[in-house]
């Protein structure tokens, strides 16, 4: 009887122990919703809450229609245009343990000629190994 209540004693310990680490290893990163401060908050070339932001970006505020200097007085300025005039802003970057970055994302936004934006979605990018 003493061993089998300890055998079970055992077996929670391992079970919670285990809980306990993965919980401990997991980054929990939450979406928050999109404020123009946080969102260009930066911390060397690192914005560290855009990605968090960007989900209630796209669903909850007006993107399409926007004219360029709405976009601009909302996001702030890009941290680029393509050739072909769509604006990227960055989410993520991450240099791993290289001087070169291995993963990056980006909300791209497509504006027309008359720089209205037309279209916004996600591009993302990964080194292979």
């Amino acid at each position: 009887m003493v061993q089998k209540s300890y055998m079970k004693y055992k077996a929670t310990c391992l079970l919670w122990g285990a809980l306990l680490f993965i919980s401990a290893c997991t980054r929990y990163n939450p979406d928050i919703k999109f404020n123009k401060k946080g969102w260009n908050e930066k911390d060397d070339w690192d914005y560290p809450q855009r990605e968090h932001m960007v989900a209630d970006l796209m669903q909850h505020h007006q993107l399409k229609g926007l004219s360029y200097k709405q976009l601009i007085d909302s996001l702030g300025e890009p941290e680029n245009f393509s050739d072909t005039g769509d604006m990227h802003y960055q989410l993520l970057m991450d240099f791993g343990d290289d001087i070169d970055p291995v993963h990056t994302k980006y909300l791209v936004l497509k504006l027309n000629r008359d720089s209205v934006v037309t279209g916004f979605g996600i591009k993302e990018w990964r080194k292979d190994n």
